[in-house]
């Protein structure tokens, strides 16, 4: 079974508080500990080359990285990626291409362009979409993932809130609806589909005007099939602000 994995990079990062980009961002490799001049994009990507590396059930083909449309993202995106040897050695072993695709305007908009890209290569089996900015991702966990997506159509790894969440109205700042936190998850990604179903829901939501940030909300409004989920990992995050990566 062929997988292709989507990675949305293609954000400004101004919650970061300075102009560079958190994905370029220098971050010493977990699986390899030699290599500690890696970025956060770099440590990703070595997760899912790890993940399906010798795998008999599937095939990972692609990796596909949304970047912002400026001049110099590309070099930028290569320069970050090769600052580990161990992703050249891994893609050239494995097969896999490395490709980039311009990003939009909001996350779904990038990566529609991803979807879009595969589409017109070749469509795979299965898409994983990953955030480029959650680096400490499990190559374990990416399996486990993949494994249940392969079965159910859809899968993405959730952990329990630890805080008691509400529902709240914004027009008088008051508390709406009191949430049962046993019934709540936080919802991490990979996020795997069935790309097929994948690219026609989304093909849907932008015909009707409809925008999330998540794509299993996409996946479950417009194809009416459910999205099954495992087990997440608490170190599994991501990095929104400076403070995150240390």
């Amino acid at each position: 079974m062929t997988i292709s994995v989507v990675i949305p990079a293609a954000g400004s990062s101004t919650r970061m508080g300075d102009s560079k980009k958190k994905e370029f961002l220098r971050l010493p490799s977990l699986l390899f500990p030699k290599e500690k001049k890696t970025t956060v994009l770099s440590c990703v990507i070595q997760s899912f080359l790890v993940a399906f590396d010798n795998s008999k059930e599937f095939n990972l083909t692609s990796i596909i990285i949304a970047l912002p449309k400026t001049q110099n993202s590309i070099k930028e995106a290569e320069k970050a990626i090769f600052t580990s040897k161990k992703i050249k050695e891994y893609l050239s072993k494995m097969n896999v291409e490395l490709c980039f695709v311009y990003g939009d305007d909001t996350r779904q908009k990038s990566i529609f362009n991803c979807l879009e890209f595969l589409k017109q290569k070749g469509s795979p089996d299965l898409v994983a979409i990953h955030d480029g900015a959650r680096p400490w991702i499990k190559p374990t966990l990416i399996y486990e993932c993949t494994v249940l997506a392969k079965e159910k159509g859809a899968a993405s790894p959730i952990i329990p809130c630890v805080d008691t969440l509400k529902e709240i109205d914004t027009q008088d700042n008051s508390i709406k609806t009191h949430l049962e936190r046993s019934k709540l998850g936080a919802v991490q990604t990979p996020q795997i589909f069935n790309f097929e179903i994948l690219y026609q829901a989304n093909l849907k939501a932008i015909q009707e005007n409809f925008t999330s940030t998540d794509d299993t909300e996409i996946w479950s409004k417009f194809s009416d099939k459910k999205v099954f989920y495992c087990s997440g990992d608490v170190e599994n995050k991501k990095i929104t602000y400076k403070s995150d990566i240390f």
